[in-house]
């Protein structure tokens, strides 16, 4: 089996977690940013991550989606919210529709820190409903320190867990 790992990043989270992804396939592999990702047809899996954009993947990401037809895909994403929250599990849910007609092995979320420019301009952050620490109530801040070594070993994990749906 091939195996390719093709990513979208704009502040450095989403290669970061695309690397991490790389290191846990087996060979042959290779990874590319999604601007200069070849054709997906030769390859048997695809490990694709964006980064989240108003609710599912960017606009670079959801073009490439449209040329793979009939692969193994695994899916991950960096946000700004928390992995857990309703929105970044929506956002997935709207990226696997994208992906119909292929064999999606499953996704997850990560998050990372949120641009400067785009912060800026979303301002306030309204609480999340768990409220635990001023840091845990403005998932923009939280997002400041990710992703760290923790959420690139849980994606790890998680794509282990995909491939062995193919692998065995």
């Amino acid at each position: 089996m091939r195996f390719i790992v093709v990513y979208s990043s704009v502040t450095g989270n989403t290669k970061a977690v695309a690397e991490a992804v790389y290191e846990c396939l087996p060979m042959p592999k290779e990874i590319y940013p999604v601007e200069s990702a070849p054709d997906p047809g030769p390859y048997d899996v695809i490990a694709l991550g964006f980064w989240l954009d108003r609710g599912t993947a960017d606009e670079r990401t959801r073009r490439y989606i449209q040329r793979i037809q009939n692969k193994y895909v695994g899916i991950f994403g960096t946000s700004g919210v928390y992995p857990d929250s309703d929105h970044a599990r929506e956002a997935l849910r709207r990226v696997e529709a994208l992906l119909e007609g292929n064999h999606l092995l499953g996704s997850v979320m990560c998050q990372g820190r949120v641009d400067t420019a785009f912060a800026e301009k979303l301002g306030e952050i309204a609480p999340a409903s768990r409220e635990v620490s001023p840091i845990d109530r403005d998932p923009v801040a939280a997002a400041r320190s990710h992703p760290d070594a923790s959420d690139l070993k849980n994606v790890q994990t998680a794509f282990r867990a995909m491939l062995k749906k193919i692998t065995g």
